[in-house]
């Protein structure tokens, strides 16, 4: 029989690559990298939620499957891992919103994906995201990986 890896391996190597293709484009197209880097905060919040949930009930799989708000993910992770580190919830909430300070909004990031419009000339524009933007955020998602790997421990 194989020796098949865990849905925690999978979310968390899926988080991986999505960053170190963040950090490949990063000099040349910002705005895919930032979708990239949120894609793998994404998925790292998955493996976290995937470490302590049944993902052989149906229910819970297709849940944790279509999630894509972080914010979302990132409250259910720490309802779960709160009680296992012996801290409020709201201080393990802070301590990670603290690591990546830009909006962990599925609806603002996956709309980096298309063209927004220009209200002023309804015309459609590019998101306006420079080389620096992607300069600050890159240290803050790689300490957000920092701070999952802890949580992974528990």
């Amino acid at each position: 029989m194989l020796d098949m890896p865990s849905w925690v391996e999978v979310y968390w190597k899926y988080g991986d690559e999505d960053l170190q293709a963040a950090e490949l484009i990063g000099s040349s197209n910002c705005r895919l990298a930032t979708y990239l880097a949120y894609q793998a905060v994404e998925k790292w919040l998955k493996a976290l939620l995937a470490n302590k949930i049944d993902l052989g009930n149906r229910h819970a799989f297709e849940h944790l499957a279509r999630e894509h708000d972080a914010n979302e993910l990132l409250e259910r992770v720490c309802a779960i891992y709160a009680p296992l580190l012996g801290t409020q919830l709201e201080f393990l909430r802070l301590q990670a919103i603290s690591l990546v300070q830009w909006p962990l909004n599925a609806r603002q990031i996956n709309g980096l994906r298309y063209p927004r419009l220009d209200w002023r000339t309804g015309a459609p524009s590019d998101w306006a995201l420079s080389q620096g933007a992607w300069s600050r955020l890159h240290p803050q998602v790689t300490s957000f990986r920092r701070w999952a790997a802890e949580l992974r421990r528990f």
